[in-house]
């Protein structure tokens, strides 16, 4: 006895029209922002070709599923990761902290927090101080999590932080055995 395999029909409702994904490039503008708003777009839409791509998605989600919790984990912590320079000021907290990679130590983590980092450049002084325990830097009211992006961000171009604030370990200095 041969046990035939019936594909569920797809899911669709009034609110959420199914989608013909080979053609919503050439849906009009009009069009593609109620297929948008259908699918739960709320706020200013975003631009045409990224209003597309979360159309396509959130129709085929509608239909099939969306992802299960382990990937929606797995993608969050990868979004986290591409943006690893911002301002920790904006930075959300993480929740789940589990999955995070481990990173390198820094060379300036063993500072204390409230420590002033005091550099000379262009005939102008900056000041720097450390918080969180050398895991974050507060330059002209920002906080940054990398001492290399406040250098940057007083340079105009890429530098070592530690290097233009003159900090180094014991195992990098000249003469000094770790």
């Amino acid at each position: 006895m041969s046990r035939t395999r019936t594909r569920k029909a797809p899911r669709t409702s009034a609110s959420r029209p199914l989608v013909d994904l080979a053609r919503l490039d050439s849906h009009g503008h009009a069009e593609l922002l109620g297929l948008w708003r259908a699918y739960g777009g709320e706020g200013k839409p975003p631009q045409r070709r990224f209003m597309i791509r979360e159309v396509a998605f959130r129709a085929q989600a509608h239909v099939y599923g969306d992802f299960d919790p382990v990937t929606r984990r797995l993608l969050k912590v990868a979004m986290r990761d591409a943006f690893v320079d911002r301002p920790a000021s904006s930075a959300s907290p993480d929740p789940d902290a589990r999955t995070r990679r481990p990173t390198a130590p820094t060379v300036s983590a063993a500072l204390p927090s409230g420590s002033r980092l005091v550099r000379q450049w262009r005939g102008r002084t900056y000041e720097v101080t450390v918080v969180e325990n050398g895991k974050a830097y507060v330059y002209n009211g920002t906080t940054y999590r990398s001492l290399s992006r406040v250098a940057s961000v007083i340079t105009g171009s890429t530098w070592s932080g530690p290097k233009f604030f003159g900090i180094s370990s014991r195992a990098t200095r000249k003469g000094e055995n770790a």
